[in-house]
């Protein structure tokens, strides 16, 4: 190395200021909520809920598609709709536990569903989007849209339907007395 020519970081340091010195909050919050090691257990668990819920809410989707005129975003809400009850009755029974979190049932009924108006909608967007705007096919506008939706679901239910209510921990930190092997 030459006199007076010093390395410099690949990554601008955080103290130095600028439009790289910070992360989001909401990026914080999901690289901590990844990297958490219960995650895995809890993710799988609910992957294999959302899986049996897919299948209810893919026929719906192609049974509507094939044998009747109703528009596909259509059919793909009626088909999220019936799934998305299919795994809430999934979720109470093998993954959440309402009793743990200090949650009613009504109210982790509650915020189960209104998650879900976030997976139907993005649902239907790319639906809308793949299938009506694009012309794709409706197998890989729903592939598409159940990878987006599930993937945004997850985060927001884990860090939402199983927080501890009235704690004062971050978004998305699991009740340290949650059973995952439930």
């Amino acid at each position: 190395m030459r006199p007076g020519i010093h390395c410099v970081p690949a990554v601008p340091d955080p103290s130095a200021g600028g439009v790289l010195s910070e992360r989001s909050g909401l990026l914080n919050w999901l690289i901590e909520f990844a990297t958490k090691p219960r995650r895995v257990h809890e993710l799988i668990r609910y992957t294999g809920a959302s899986g049996v819920a897919l299948v209810l809410d893919t026929s719906v989707f192609f049974a509507l598609v094939s044998s009747t005129a109703l528009p596909a975003p259509f059919a793909a809400a009626i088909g999220y709709l019936s799934g998305a009850l299919l795994h809430y009755l999934l979720s109470v029974l093998y993954i959440f536990a309402a009793e743990k979190t200090g949650k009613s049932h009504r109210r982790m009924a509650s915020e189960f569903m209104v998650t879900g108006l976030l997976g139907l909608l993005l649902t239907v967007i790319v639906i809308r989007l793949t299938v009506d705007g694009m012309g794709v096919p409706p197998l890989i506008g729903k592939a598409l849209s159940t990878g987006i939706a599930f993937l945004a679901v997850y985060v927001v239910r884990a860090g939402v339907v199983l927080a501890v209510p009235n704690d004062t921990k971050r978004a998305g930190e699991l009740n340290p007395s949650h059973s995952i092997s439930r």
